[in-house]
């Protein structure tokens, strides 16, 4: 048994399933194999595999740049909030 997506219709087992699947189904691995090859269902997390930033392995990417950057020029200061007055009839 393993879990899998349905990503087009198919009938597995007694259930047919018309849409995409947005939880995975518990399948047998057997069962699971032709439609596996139909592209009906794929293996959950069978997805690129990712480092914890959530970039793909083996994928270069810039770091964040560093050094001197101009200070802003003036710090935002919020006006204080003043009551409402009541609503008069």
């Amino acid at each position: 048994m393993g879990l899998y997506n349905v990503v087009r219709p198919c009938v597995v087992g007694l259930l047919h399933y018309v849409r995409p699947t947005a939880a995975p189904i518990e399948v047998d691995d057997d069962a699971a194999a032709e439609l596996v090859e139909s592209g009906s269902l794929v293996p959950y997390g069978a997805g690129v595999p990712t480092d914890h930033t959530g970039v793909a392995e083996g994928v270069n990417v810039d770091p964040l740049p560093t050094g001197d950057f101009a200070p802003a020029d003036e710090p935002v200061v919020e006006k204080p909030r003043t009551r409402r007055r009541a609503a008069e009839d």
